[in-house]
């Protein structure tokens, strides 16, 4: 699957309700709770990526979670965005 299709699914997975939403992490940073989170909200960011010369900018959907057990707030980052 290329960059394009990935980041296409991506945005799909985001955009469902609730429970039913991607999440890339598992484990609360600050609690160390397993799979302990609820959605909070959903952020719209711009990624920018390389196809051969060209440089392709998209919006993407980041989905923001709070751990149930000890109130943080964090957004969760796919897999295929990289630190700059």
């Amino acid at each position: 699957m290329n960059l394009a299709e990935e980041i296409k699914k991506h945005n799909g997975v985001m955009r469902r309700n609730s429970q039913d939403r991607a999440r890339y992490r598992n484990v609360c940073a600050e609690c160390e709770g397993v799979d302990c989170f609820a959605p909070y909200e959903l952020r719209s960011r711009q990624l920018r990526y390389m196809v051969g010369t060209a440089v392709i900018c998209v919006s993407i959907v980041l989905a923001r979670w709070r751990c149930i057990l000890c109130g943080r707030r964090f957004t969760d980052y796919p897999n295929f965005r990289t630190a700059v």
